[in-house]
């Protein structure tokens, strides 16, 4: 971090569109989706999980900067977010070759701590859009992942129609999980909320409830895929994943 891609406002003009058939990174995450779909498909889901423009954007500006960028310079970070969302759709299309189920998208950007819904929509709406049409198109499914607080979910539904949409705060229009259920539980299948940390911290009285609450308040009538709100822990034992999974499908069956 102390020595950013992008240093300054005149430095986001380097960011231009590259061949992702030629990026070693990428080829070796296409790798990896290509063992996991030959070792698991059709007996496990197999989704690539990819950065979309702002958060990709992010790693390269660092993501206090690029708040701040956004809110005094968005022309210039649109333009920068556009030419790698047309890399990020080279990649998607790579990925998708390989048999995978889909894509889950990190939209960090797209939360109440670092901006508004109409500025989010305005820079990264109409990328995310095409990206998600993409997916489609090759006959995958989208998910949305973003775990930041005040999450946009309406307008982030509106503009990637995503079939899952994995959160964990409360988006920026509802005061309650099942607020969020009445909401959007008709519109996607939402996914999460279960705190991450608590996999690796607290009993496991308080990590069950938190599962159970969580079904109670979302899974009723429609899709709810119960998980945690972000990445599991690499240090959380795998009794506590178990435990999800056991909850899940025996009280999963009591809500239908």
């Amino acid at each position: 971090y102390s020595d950013m891609f992008i240093k300054n406002i005149a430095d986001y003009a380097k960011v231009q569109p590259v061949d992702a058939t030629q990026a070693h990174r990428m080829i070796l995450m296409r790798d990896v989706c290509q063992n996991l779909v030959d070792e698991f498909k059709g007996r496990k889901p197999v989704f690539a999980y990819v950065l979309g423009p702002l958060s990709t954007l992010g790693y390269l500006r660092g993501q206090k900067q690029l708040a701040r960028d956004i809110r005094t310079n968005p022309k210039t970070v649109k333009a920068a977010a556009d030419n790698i969302a047309v890399t990020l759709k080279q990649f998607g299309e790579m990925l998708m070759a390989t048999g995978i189920d889909g894509i889950m998208w990190d939209t960090y950007f797209g939360a109440g701590a670092t901006t508004t819904p109409d500025i989010w929509t305005r820079l990264e709406g109409d990328s995310m859009a095409e990206l998600a049409q993409m997916v489609r198109d090759k006959g995958g499914i989208n998910i949305v992942h973003s775990c930041q607080p005040k999450v946009f979910m309406g307008a982030q539904i509106d503009a990637v129609k995503p079939e899952v949409f994995s959160f964990f705060k409360l988006p920026n229009d509802c005061e309650s999980y099942k607020e969020v259920k009445e909401k959007y539980g008709d519109k996607t299948c939402l996914m999460g909320s279960v705190t991450p940390w608590n996999s690796v911290f607290g009993d496991d009285v308080s990590w069950d409830q938190e599962c159970i609450d969580r079904i109670d308040d979302m899974a009723a009538d429609s899709g709810f895929i119960l998980a945690p709100g972000c990445f599991y822990p690499p240090n959380a034992s795998f009794g506590r994943a178990k435990r999800m999974i056991d909850i899940a499908t025996s009280n999963g069956t009591k809500v239908k």
